[in-house]
């Protein structure tokens, strides 16, 4: 059940700043209340049982809403813009995230603006770290996290992913419908056979993809960096 006044994004944020206020709200009546007990009494006030049934839907409902606003299916659709933002101290993660936003945009133009017979060697040239393949390996890594590694296997700062996540982006989807890996402990993000393609339509869902999962890994990495969003109107 979602509750009115639960905010259309960062729901879990929200819910814990109302815990938090609840607590302090006990506390100036004298009175202590420990933040578990403030956790489940706000996962009431929004129609769920306790917190953790709380938690999960909300988290469900992010990534539901990141779901809706980038599908890679959809060529027509806009390609994915991030946020601006204003970093206090340099970020790797933040870089990484760019970066992968970098390679959106330069294979959506690829795509669209250079001929068949040369988008083969347009796309070797885009340079960087190519995002090849997300790899989960709990004896290499120490979770079973999904991190975005680059042809060499190596994982790019800061791009970690739960299950969950690449399926709800559609990246396990695009994986058994044009990747080339397991799926299991491997989803295929720009692989051989997408950088070398003539295909336009293909190349247009790769960009969209790549939107996807940068504009995920900047709604993640928002929660807990030490930056400044700006909105120019």
């Amino acid at each position: 059940m979602e509750s009115s006044s639960t905010p259309s994004s960062g729901r879990v944020s929200a819910m814990k700043a109302q815990a938090h206020a609840l607590q302090q709200q006990e506390f100036d009546q004298g009175r202590v209340l420990k933040l578990g007990h403030a956790l489940d009494a706000v996962a009431r006030q929004h129609g769920y049982k306790d917190w953790n049934v709380a938690s999960a839907a909300a988290k469900a409902l992010d990534l539901k809403a990141i779901k809706l606003s980038y599908v890679w299916e959809d060529i027509q659709a806009p390609l994915a813009t991030l946020p601006m933002r204003m970093n206090r101290r340099p970020d790797a993660t933040h870089n990484s995230i760019k970066e992968l936003m970098r390679w959106a945009k330069q294979i959506d133009l690829i795509a669209d603006n250079v001929p068949d017979e040369a988008k083969r060697e347009m796309l070797v040239n885009i340079g960087g770290k190519k995002p090849y393949v997300f790899v989960s390996e709990v004896h290499r890594f120490g979770d079973d996290a999904y991190r975005l590694c680059t042809r060499s296997y190596s994982p790019i700062k800061g791009l970690v992913f739960t299950r969950e996540q690449l399926e709800t982006i559609g990246a396990v989807a695009w994986n058994k419908q044009h990747g080339t890996h397991d799926g299991d402990h491997m989803v295929s993000l720009i692989h051989d056979e997408v950088a070398t393609t003539r295909d336009r339509t293909k190349l247009k869902m790769a960009a969209r993809l790549l939107g996807s999962v940068a504009i995920l890994a900047d709604s993640e990495w928002a929660k807990t960096s030490d930056s400044i969003a700006i909105t120019i109107k």
